[in-house]
Parts: structure tokens; sequence; C-alpha cells
């Protein structure tokens, strides 16, 4: 068995295998959560600084005399002055607190605070770069390095720590919510892993552990945020193409609320519900060219839609003008004339209205209907843009919002169709943003 020095481990090893970690975890947020994280530019600063104060490690640990001085009054800059208030602010912000002017400067001079008196101790009990021992004399308190490390964890504790343990009691006692809970739990890891490291002998290693645990964590809630936010707005553009292609009066008070879930499922970040915004009507436009309408038109119309989207101020604006731009393609996909297969999934559509709660078998469906299961599914697919499968499930979402609010959550998952209740309100809670009972809680009359 390969056993390394201790100076490997703690000046070679561990920090840049940390370092690596928090790289990987760096660039995956530059690429996939920019359009989803609150406070983006705090995660990205925090994740850098931390790579830089942990790679640092590497540069110290071979370092002599000055420069070994100098590098590690540099990486305490850096984790204190910029890491540790950057990741305080984006946890609060991504747990969805709305942070006062103070509240972000106050992280900052704590740290310029507690690095200069860090700085000051450790250079007059050791180094005398900056400051010669007779500094101490004007001083009440014996200047030690120790001292200088109590402040640290101190300073880690009030201004992570706590913090974060606030925001856990808010999560727990309010929505629960995984991604905020995930990022609180990264930050709270961060805190005991880095304060741990101070009562164990040579426990340095503790935060080396505690780094790739706030990185993992982070990592996983972004993750989530992007498949639940891909899915469910998946999942509501099927519906809102659904309500358009069925080519007959749309009801607009449910698209309306279709285009309220959107936004919110955008968490109000403008940019990322313009993003999905944009993609809606791409997707409605390709179901009217596919419907027979002029496609040099249609681009056009879309070219001057997607203008009118990237201009609009906010999400007002935005949502009006998908709800009208919705109307008006629904407009233009009822006066194209109906096509043979559009016929066919025109009595498809009425199958499924009539068998919806019970199991639909696209063998005997198309049976019934006279022609080959694979020719059923294919036009379909294409004439309405969502699969068979899709649209039944969408179809049974919608009865089941009329009948929660008559029926008990397991009634309703097995009038509609679905086998087993728990299945229901995850798909439910995918389709909606919200559980069945939180669904009854909001649209029952107190």
């Amino acid at each position: 068995m390969i056993e390394l020095p201790d100076n490997v481990l703690h000046y070679t090893f561990f920090p840049l295998l940390s370092a690596q970690l928090l790289i990987v975890v760096l660039i995956y947020f530059v690429f996939e959560g920019k359009r989803l994280l609150r406070g983006f530019s705090f995660h990205i600063v925090f994740l850098a600084a931390y790579t830089l104060y942990l790679a640092g490690r590497f540069l110290q640990g071979y370092s002599h005399d000055a420069v070994f001085s100098y590098l590690l009054y540099s990486r305490v800059a850096v984790l204190l002055c910029l890491a540790i208030p950057c990741m305080v602010i984006a946890t609060a912000l991504q747990a969805g607190h709305r942070l006062k002017r103070f509240q972000y400067v106050t992280p900052f001079v704590l740290a310029l605070l507690i690095t200069a008196f860090y700085v000051f101790n450790v250079d007059v009990s050791h180094f005398n770069l900056l400051f010669s021992p007779s500094w101490s004399a004007w001083l009440s308190f014996d200047v030690s390095a120790l001292l200088a490390e109590r402040a640290v964890f101190l300073y880690i504790a009030v201004v992570v720590f706590l913090p974060c343990c606030y925001l856990l009691y808010s999560q727990i006692s309010n929505e629960r919510d995984t991604v905020a809970l995930l990022f609180i739990a990264g930050s709270l890891l961060f805190a005991l892993f880095q304060v741990g490291s101070a009562f164990i002998n040579n426990g340095y290693w503790l935060y080396y552990i505690g780094s790739v645990l706030t990185a993992a964590c982070w990592a996983c809630a972004v993750y989530i945020d992007i498949r639940q936010s891909k899915g469910q707005a998946e999942l509501l553009k099927e519906e809102l193409q659904l309500a358009i292609t069925r080519r007959n009066d749309i009801d607009m008070a449910d698209v309306d609320e279709l285009l309220v879930q959107l936004q919110l499922s955008s968490q109000g970040n403008l940019d990322l519900y313009k993003l999905k915004v944009r993609e809606l009507l791409n997707r409605l436009t390709d179901s009217t060219i596919h419907a027979g309408a002029d496609a040099n038109s249609m681009l056009q119309r879309n070219a001057s839609s997607m203008q009118a989207v990237n201009t609009s101020l906010n999400a007002e604006q935005l949502k009006q003008f998908a709800r009208d731009e919705a109307l008006e393609l629904g407009a233009v996909l009822a006066q194209l004339p109906k096509s043979k297969s559009q016929l066919l999934v025109d009595k498809a559509r009425s199958y499924i209205q009539n068998a919806y709660c019970e199991h639909i078998n696209i063998g005997q469906m198309a049976e019934s209907l006279a022609v080959s299961s694979s020719y059923l599914m294919r036009s379909f697919k294409k004439e309405q843009g969502l699969t068979i499968n899709q649209y039944v499930t969408a179809l049974r979402i919608e009865k089941a919002k009329a009948m929660l609010l008559q029926h008990s959550v397991t009634d309703t998952a097995f009038a509609v169709g679905f086998n087993n209740s728990n299945y229901f309100s995850s798909v439910f809670k995918k389709y909606t943003g919200l559980s069945p009972g939180d669904y009854q809680l909001a649209k029952r009359p107190d």
C-alpha cells in the first residue's frame, strides 16, 4: 500500500484534488447555470476564489521565507474577502431572499477587518515582514497566530453559519424548496468543516472535504434545477400547443394560466422567461408550418416575434405578447384545411377523450381506426407535436385539476387513469409546479 508523506498530502494531493473538482463545478455553472442561478456572479466568484485559495496551498507548500508569507496572506485575503462573502450572498439570493444594500456590504467590511487582524497577528508573531514585534507593545492583548485563527473561525461562524441556520429554518418553515435547501446545506457544510478543522490535530483535510461537499451540493442543486425547469417548461409548452392545435375555440383562461406557470418556473429571471417564450413560439410556428401554413410568411412572422420578445421590458409585457401571439397562431391553424392525417388524429383525440380514465392501448386504438400502430403514432406526433402518451398525460392532468377541487388526491388519481397516487402526485407536481395537496389549498376558496 502506498503511503504519501504528510507534507505531500497537505500541500499537494488534497489541495490540487479539491481545486480540480471545484474547477469542474465552476465550468458546469458557467455553461449550465447562468440562466437559472440567482446571483450568478456571486456563485462564480466564490468558486473561482476558493479554487485559487486551494491551489495557492500547493504553491505555498513549496515556497520559503518571504514568498511563503505573502502567499499565505494573499490566500487568506482571497478566502475571507472574496470567497466567503460571495458564498453567503449567493446562498441567500438562491434561497429567495431580497438583500438590502447594507446586507451586501457588511460581509465584505467584516472580511477586510478580520483579514487585517489576521495578517497583523501572524506577521508580528512570526514573519515580521510588514510589522515589527514592537507593534505588540501598543496593544492590550498578546499577539499570536492562534488568536488570528480564532478570529477567522469566529468570522466564519458569524457570517456563514448563523445566517445559513436562519435560511435553513426559513426554508423548513415555509416552501421547502429542494434546490434552495441544497445550496444552504452546501454553505453550512463549508462552515462546519472549516471550523471543525481547528479542533482536530492535523485536521487540515477536513476543510478539503468540506469544499468538495459544498461543490457537490451546489452542483446537485443546479442539476435538479435544470431538470425541473426543462421538464416543467416542456410540459407547459406541450399543453399550450395542445390547446391551440385542437382547432376549436381556445380557452384563453387556460392559456393564461399556463403562461403564468411558465413565468413562475423562470423564478423571476426575465432572460430565462424570454428564452422559454422564444422556445414556445418557435414550437408553435413549427406546428403551423407542418399543418400547411405558408412557410415563408410564418418564418417572417416568427422573426418579428423573436425581436418583440427580446425587446420586452418586463414579465407582464412579455406574457401579454405571448398570449396574443398564441391566439393568432391558433387562428391561423383553425383556418387551414385538414389533411387526411389530421382527420385521423381528430378521431384519435376523440377516442382518447372518451377513454382517458382507462388504460389506453395504442394497438387497440389503431385497430379501431383501421390503421397500423406505427402510422397512427407517426401521424399523431406530426400533427400534434406530442406523442400519444404525452397527450394522454396532459389531458389527465387537466381533468385532475378540476376534480381536485371536489375530491381527494387518491380518488382523483384513480378517476383520471393513474394506478398509483404517488406517481400521480409526482407527475402533477412536475406539470404544475405544485403537489396535488398544495394545488387544492391554492385553488379552493377560503
